[in-house]
């Protein structure tokens, strides 16, 4: 049940009318891993050059030892993640898929890659419209991982009838439940860009307190509304979103909260990520903020079906 709580709302009324949406929530790998030929990196995405006596990390993917070196087989990003906390490269809600040479984690049934590096066949190509006139903006949208000890057992909405923000498993939950708070992690995300000085625990804490869920799903124009320091105001919903949409928004310096539609192995209510940088004509040129590592290297296009995009607007 959820504990009853005393809370004193801002005094800011707007008068606006809310828009309140419901969101329901190669290199060769050193390893005992066969491993096809892979496509090489995109030469825009450099990485960074390791460090001369960075010890690897070895991880098990499907009961096989792989060795990950950084900047090698494995992004700086995702190397520097799983040497915060090793429990990472064994989570039974991550899904490990060779993609552009590397190893990158995903949340399990959101990628639209099979282990192999492979586009599943019942996927689009990932590349869509070509637009005539490519975007390039990068927004400087903080990076947020669910799974951060520091807010990952916390429940959503503050309810024990609720999942927690990151993975039980992960941070060491008593008890452990699912990890449903990516759309939280997402949010805390673009509030930040507009200014607002929060972090997904302090958000879901005040979205609890000022109603802002409902059935443990998030509701995205009260969040704004009440718990964005007044720094942001619910825009609206963009349906089976193209390059041509987030570019479109990205030029006028709004980040889109997307939702990747549930895959095999994956949570119901599938998964949020930020997109906040376009850098080219097709939804492969796009790159997204994943709450799930807080990561930034990802691409639109490695992500199942994208069934709708959220965008908000700051407010002067």
């Amino acid at each position: 049940m959820k504990p009853t709580r005393n809370w004193t709302r801002p005094g800011r009324k707007l008068g606006l009318a809310l828009v309140v949406v419901t969101v329901i929530a190669v290199t060769a790998v050193v390893a005992t891993v066969a491993l096809p030929g892979r496509p090489a990196v995109s030469a825009q995405e450099p990485l960074a050059t390791a460090a001369q006596d960075v010890a690897p990390i070895t991880i098990q993917i499907d009961g096989q030892t792989v060795v990950l070196e950084e900047g090698k087989n494995v992004h700086p990003e995702t190397y520097a993640l799983l040497q915060r906390n090793p429990r990472f490269g064994s989570d039974p809600h991550t899904e490990w898929i060779f993609l552009r040479g590397l190893w990158t984690p995903f949340k399990r049934g959101t990628s639209a890659y099979g282990k192999d590096g492979l586009r599943a066949p019942s996927e689009p190509d990932g590349h869509g419209l070509m637009l005539d006139s490519p975007c390039y903006v990068t927004l400087g949208v903080p990076s947020y991982s669910q799974n951060d000890p520091d807010w990952a057992c916390d429940l959503l909405d503050l309810d024990d009838d609720c999942n927690t923000i990151g993975s039980g498993s992960l941070a060491g939950c008593t008890p452990v439940k699912a990890p449903e708070g990516c759309f939280v992690a997402c949010l805390a995300s673009v509030f930040g860009f507009y200014g607002a000085d929060t972090d997904p625990g302090i958000l879901n804490s005040c979205m609890s307190s000022e109603d802002a869920y409902y059935n443990c799903d998030g509701l995205s124009g009260l969040a704004a509304y009440w718990c964005s320091g007044d720094h942001a105001m619910l825009g609206g919903t963009i349906y089976n979103p193209g390059a041509d949409s987030y570019c479109s928004l990205l030029e006028n310096s709004r980040p889109a909260i997307a939702h990747v539609t549930p895959g095999e192995g994956s949570y119901p209510n599938g998964h949020w990520i930020v997109v906040y940088d376009g850098q080219g004509s097709t939804l492969s040129d796009l790159h997204v903020m994943d709450p799930w590592d807080g990561s930034k290297y990802k691409h639109v296009s490695d992500y199942r079906t994208i069934d709708n995009a959220i965008w908000f607007y700051e407010l002067s």
